[in-house]
């Protein structure tokens, strides 16, 4: 049986791009130069084009995996992002270096190097440089909503003929306030050591087996009793500034893993500070449950950035 349709052109094809180098950097801890590398979704009208009639520049997106700053593998959540990019985003996601490879302040380095890798080539991935947002999960979120303050002091050389600003953030309950989480947690399982000593992961010493120092000490290399200025410089909500960018913030009430109230610390800070800010709590959502996936919670986010991207 022969059958004729007529199906349209309404939903645009996406198509990925992959093993972009973005970034060659040094990594102390295994002391070792590396590259970072980034994921590009595109729309195929943008990805194959007339250079005598190429399309309009695209807003974009830059999308930051979570997993403790541990790990951030570029790929994980791009099924779930295909949405954005058929809403007329550009999605790119980057790779940052883990804690294995180094602390803080590298990892916010390396997401402001990859906004400026985002505007300087522009031209050849079709992306508006002056309208790009950032969005992350978990300690991507943590990193998606530092990039928004638009901190000074983490630029380098790399891309640097343009700025590391960005129009937006979404934060999807990202820790905000490490000193208050590493307390929130001390309140959930407290920390007890056998012979009541400090002892570093990675040292070898004859001393009994360390309590395992948590992630976002990982994050800053050391314990946060030990560096409250390192832990608070580490913190979003130490670094509100007026240049801030618009931020939307989500988190699910039941979350165990970065309790809800880093992200109401967060978003009370921004309003007292002059920058409106709205904060969805998802009911019954735990620590990256569904509720996040669902396509109400990602209208909200488009909304959001059709407004201010």
């Amino acid at each position: 049986m022969i059958r004729h349709i007529t199906p349209g052109r309404k939903v645009p094809k996406i198509v990925m791009f992959d093993d972009i180098v973005y970034s060659k950097t040094y990594a102390p801890l295994i002391d070792k130069e590396i590259e970072l590398k980034m994921l590009l979704m595109i729309d195929d009208e943008l990805a194959v084009w007339n250079e005598s009639n190429p399309p309009e520049k695209r807003p974009a997106i830059l999308w930051l995996m979570g997993g403790a700053w541990l790990g951030c593998p570029r790929a994980k959540a791009m099924a779930e992002m295909t949405y954005y990019a058929k809403r007329g985003y550009v999605v790119a996601a980057a790779e940052y270096r883990v804690t294995s490879q180094a602390v803080f302040p590298a990892q916010i380095i390396d997401v402001l190097t990859a906004v400026r890798f985002l505007k300087a080539n522009s031209d050849e991935y079709r992306i508006d440089p002056d309208r790009i947002a950032v969005m992350g999960l978990s300690a991507g979120g943590h990193l998606a909503a530092y990039a928004a303050m638009n901190p000074k002091g983490y630029d380098t050389e790399e891309w640097g003929e343009v700025s590391s600003t960005v129009k937006a953030g979404v934060d999807m309950f990202g820790p905000a306030d490490l000193p208050a989480l590493k307390e929130a947690n001390k309140k959930k399982t407290p920390m007890k050591r056998p012979d009541g000593k400090v002892h570093m992961i990675g040292r070898h010493s004859d001393t009994p087996p360390p309590m395992r120092m948590s992630a976002e000490e990982m994050l800053i290399g050391a314990l946060i009793e030990d560096d409250i200025d390192k832990a608070r410089a580490a913190s979003p909500v130490y670094r509100i500034n007026d240049n801030a960018a618009p931020l939307l913030i989500l988190h699910g009430t039941d979350d165990n893993s970065v309790v809800p109230e880093q992200s109401v610390e967060l978003h009370d800070a921004l309003n007292a500070s002059g920058h409106p800010t709205d904060l969805y709590m998802l009911e019954g959502a735990g620590h990256n449950t569904l509720e996040f996936y669902q396509e109400s919670v990602k209208e909200i986010i488009c909304d959001f950035l059709d407004k201010n991207v």
